[in-house]
């Protein structure tokens, strides 16, 4: 059964899967992550698979000891896997460590902590990890923040680990940029990262030549893809979760030039909560049986 799905950064589909019970606890928060720990109702790790859909063949991973709680997959260089549990908590003992490095063979290579609301996980070519978080990720959630506590990992919104091991990056919006409530999208691509979110939903891209700020009008959406200057935001809340609003970024702002409903082939609609991934131009919506792409490009 799906678990989770990401995209890594040549465009490969990374999807975790399970056994149906082995879900639940995963997505239930009841497996108990390294150090620190929630206490009562927690279980070991558990065993679940990997696999990595390439254009010409499929790799498959298997971990026999996850202990990671809604656990994102992705992709680093050098055939390593890097899976991130969405919650971590933080206690006097000390964090959990919510971030696990394996190789190929499946073998943990190392584990780190990116802290709680980590929702949005995307590796650059450099090796580098940028996480996108949650609102109880910015505004401290499962102790982080408390008294006595550190303040949250996740309290600037958007937070680059690597790839070295003491390069730390964390965005900090300059004056008349609004900082980060809650990242609803992320895009990584090889010359820029790209942020959607709230408050004020505004698209920023953060490159080479520093940050770059346009207004929208666009609420929800969960899913961004970028082609030059053409932005494509996906979904939104409710009944506009197959929403697909195409524009164009002018000196300030996103100008909306045509909304569309994404279906599937053969006029399907989307399910409810459907999985949708931004990389580049290239937008992602993965089923528990399908893994469907679309380029922006091709809507020029």
């Amino acid at each position: 059964m799906l678990v989770e799905a990401s995209v890594g950064p040549r465009g490969e589909l990374v999807a975790l899967w399970s056994d149906p019970e082995v879900r639940e606890l995963l997505m239930s928060g009841r497996v108990a992550q390294r150090a620190g720990g929630r206490g009562g109702g927690r279980v070991p790790g558990v065993p679940v698979r990997v696999t990595v859909h390439l254009p010409d063949r499929v790799e498959v991973i298997w971990l026999e000891d996850v202990a990671l709680s809604f656990p994102v997959p992705q992709l680093l260089p050098g055939g390593r896997l890097v899976l991130v549990g969405a919650a971590c908590e933080w206690r006097p003992g000390g964090a959990e460590r919510n971030a696990a490095v394996y190789d190929r063979a499946g073998r943990l290579l190392t584990e780190a902590t990116f802290g709680d609301g980590a929702q949005h996980v995307f590796a650059d070519g450099t090796g580098a990890v940028w996480v996108g978080y949650t609102e109880q990720g910015v505004a401290g959630n499962l102790g982080w923040g408390e008294h006595g506590a550190p303040p949250p990992i996740g309290a600037p919104g958007l937070v680059r680990f690597g790839p070295g091991v003491d390069d730390f990056w964390s965005y900090a919006p300059p004056e008349g940029v609004p900082p980060v409530l809650d990242c609803y999208a992320l895009n990584v691509t090889d010359d820029g990262v790209w942020a959607y979110y709230d408050s004020g939903f505004p698209i920023v891209r953060i490159g080479r030549d520093g940050l770059r700020m346009w207004r929208t009008r666009v609420k929800g959406a969960t899913a961004m893809v970028v082609n030059g200057s053409t932005v494509g935001l996906a979904g939104g809340y409710d009944e506009e979760h197959s929403r697909f609003v195409v524009g164009t970024l002018d000196d300030r702002a996103f100008v909306p030039r045509r909304e569309l409903t994404l279906r599937l082939p053969g006029g399907i609609p989307l399910p409810a909560e459907p999985v949708m991934v931004g990389r580049g131009s290239r937008l992602h919506v993965v089923t528990p049986t399908n893994w469907y792409t679309a380029d922006l490009a091709d809507e020029e």
